[in-house]
């Protein structure tokens, strides 16, 4: 089925169905990438295409309460009920790594993709690194088609290990 625009120079013209673009922020670093994403669409809402946006959803998954922002709304943010929320994973890769596991695909069941996904989160800490990954494997397995974001760290330490690590 297509639609037709409805204004500006492109009115008339009949355009594919709009497609559903899911974004999926991970760990203290996707929350941070997802509330800039927020103030920058309240602030373009519907402005910037028109008729030719996607459909857009997000949601955001973290270990830490620590991370919430208050731009973004909370039925927006999946927190898993069965780990210490104190500290998050704290830069530790492997500590919440099981967690991940079971609770990933619940996440993509409260959040389903869209047509095309893009993951966002940071390769250096501990939950933006581990759960983007066993996310965009889960996404991959679906047939969904994925785009990554990822921000790792080339310093020497405990930063640049976990980014090695996400990338291989």
């Amino acid at each position: 089925m297509t639609q037709q625009t409805t204004s500006g120079k492109y009115a008339g013209i009949a355009l594919p169905p709009k497609k559903k673009l899911t974004g999926y922020f991970f760990g203290g670093g996707g929350m941070n990438i997802a509330s800039a994403f927020e103030v920058i669409r309240a602030k373009n809402k519907n402005e910037v295409l028109g008729d030719f946006q996607a459909e857009y959803e997000f949601a955001c998954y973290d270990t830490s309460p620590a991370n919430f922002s208050a731009k973004i709304p909370r039925d927006r943010i999946y927190l898993p009920q069965d780990i210490d929320k104190s500290e998050g994973g704290g830069g530790q890769r492997g500590k919440n790594s099981d967690v991940h596991k079971e609770h990933i695909p619940l996440f993509l069941q409260q959040f389903p993709p869209g047509d095309v996904c893009f993951v966002a989160s940071t390769w250096c800490g501990s939950t933006g690194g581990t759960s983007s990954q066993m996310a965009v494997n889960e996404l991959l397995k679906m047939g969904k088609t994925v785009v990554v974001f990822g921000i790792g760290s080339s310093i020497e330490g405990q930063d640049c290990s976990n980014t090695l690590l996400t990338i291989s």
